[in-house]
């Protein structure tokens, strides 16, 4: 997972699983091991600041501080994609639509909206697929782009003056 110029992955060590930071910059490390237990799951999001993890726990999400310490559980929507809006809020990409949890709120909302997946996150959305269109979206509302985009004007032979090769 990356976000902000963080980046960490999980790992599975001798049958334990766990997630190690990435230092990137000047030398490539990593950072201390954190044991996470068994039922970690293969998603993972870090936090732009890189001081929150969110990871998935069989029916739910696992919130966590850098230390690897439980801040809070959200439920996971049945979903395997999640990632940090900002560091306080995660958006989740369902088969009913995106929804978000609130971190520190104990709080989520949605799913709403008929959307794919999550295909990225910047600038304090989700930008998701729906159906041709994209959708810029946050907790509170969203938007959508390309609507009439196709049309069958839009690739037409052009008119050529009489008389042109």
């Amino acid at each position: 997972a990356v976000a902000g110029g963080h980046a960490a992955a999980l790992i599975d060590r001798g049958g334990k699983r766990g997630v190690r930071g990435l230092v990137l910059g000047g030398a490539l490390a990593w950072t201390d091991w954190i044991e996470l237990g068994d039922d970690i799951g293969g998603t993972l999001a870090v936090s732009p600041s890189g001081t929150r993890l969110a990871v998935r726990e069989k029916d739910q999400v696992a919130v966590l501080d850098a230390t690897g310490k439980l801040i809070e559980h959200a439920n996971s929507f049945a979903t395997d994609l999640l990632a940090f809006v900002d560091d306080n809020t995660l958006a989740f990409a369902t088969r009913s639509g995106l929804a978000w949890h609130l971190i520190g709120q104990s709080r989520s909302l949605g799913p709403r909206d008929a959307t794919a997946q999550l295909l990225a996150v910047a600038d304090g959305r989700a930008v998701s697929a729906a159906g041709g269109e994209l959708a810029l979206a946050t907790p509170k509302q969203t938007q959508y782009l390309g609507y009439g985009v196709v049309a069958p004007t839009v690739a037409q032979p052009a008119s050529l003056p009489a008389g042109a090769p």
